[in-house]
C-alpha cells in the first residue's frame, strides 16, 4: 500500500511540474491614458478604453502619492505584472509592479 501511495505522489508532483505557468497580465502602454496612487502600495491605471486596472507592488513604495515615476520596461511597449521596475523621481525609490486586478470595464 505505501508504495502505491508514492507512486501516486510522484505522478501528482510531475503533472503539477508539467502544467503551464499561468499567464502574466499586461498592459499596453500606448492604452494607458493616465494613473494615480492613492496610497504608495497601489497604482491605478485609467485606458483609454475607460477601463481601470489595479497593481499592488510587490511593497511599499511611499513616494508614489507625492512625485511621478520612470519606468524599467523589459518590453518597451507593454507593462507586465511581477516584471517591471519603476523608480520614483525625487526619492528614487525603487518599487516592483505585482500582480494587476481589473477593478472596472470599458465605458459604454
Amino acid at each position: 500500500m505505501k508504495k502505491s501511495s508514492l507512486a501516486l505522489a510522484a505522478a501528482a508532483l510531475l503533472l503539477a511540474a508539467a502544467a503551464p505557468a499561468a499567464a502574466h497580465t499586461c498592459l499596453t502602454t500606448s492604452d494607458i491614458e493616465g494613473h494615480n496612487s492613492p496610497n504608495g502600495k497601489t497604482i491605478l491605471f485609467h485606458m483609454r478604453d475607460g477601463s481601470i486596472w489595479r497593481n499592488t507592488l510587490q511593497g511599499d513604495c511611499s513616494g508614489l502619492r507625492y512625485h511621478g515615476f520612470v519606468w524599467n520596461l523589459h518590453n518597451s511597449n507593454q507593462v507586465c505584472e511581477d516584471e517591471q521596475t519603476l523608480r520614483v523621481i525625487g526619492t528614487g525609490e525603487s518599487c516592483i509592479l505585482g500582480k494587476f486586478e481589473k477593478v472596472s470595464g470599458p465605458k459604454g
